[in-house]
């Protein structure tokens, strides 16, 4: 079933126990693929020709489902390979978010914010060393305003 357009709602399915409702009402902010869980907090249940969103029928049925994490890994594997992309891990991509946006000149609150972090110092102290274009174009900026008016 892998080339079905549906193979990853029926992976989610054998994986997890979930009902087909509760999988079709994922979010991607359900998601949490570094800590490896799924959190059920809807269900899309047709009725008649319409689809309602419905809550979790009872306090158990809102709940976090532990995910496999090789098959999370494995998927990822395969399709970074299809992509013939250099091998990465999947945290990389945060990495890589982080160090773009603050290459883009995205204020670091923001960025911080994004990626979730405790407070800004900690996406400072993490990310402004791997981009030392941004210490040269700093010298840059204050050089062109110092002497802007000579």
């Amino acid at each position: 079933m892998r080339d079905d357009r549906l193979s990853p709602l029926w992976h989610t399915i054998a994986m997890t126990g979930m009902r087909r409702g509760e999988a079709i009402g994922l979010r991607w902010s359900d998601a949490d693929l570094e800590a490896g869980h799924l959190s059920v907090r809807r269900a899309l249940i047709p009725s008649g020709r319409d689809v309602v969103v419905s809550e979790p029928k009872t306090v158990k049925g809102r709940r976090v489902i532990a995910l496999d994490p090789e098959t999370v890994t494995r998927y990822f594997r395969q399709a970074v390979k299809k992509s013939m992309l250099p091998q990465i891990r999947r945290h990389d991509l945060r990495h890589t978010h982080a160090t773009l946006a603050l290459q883009a000149g995205i204020h670091p609150k923001v960025v911080s914010e994004r990626l979730g972090h405790a407070t800004v110092s900690i996406t400072l102290d993490t990310y402004s060393p791997a981009v030392p274009a941004m210490h040269e174009e700093a010298a840059q900026r204050i050089a062109e305003l110092v002497f802007a008016g000579k």
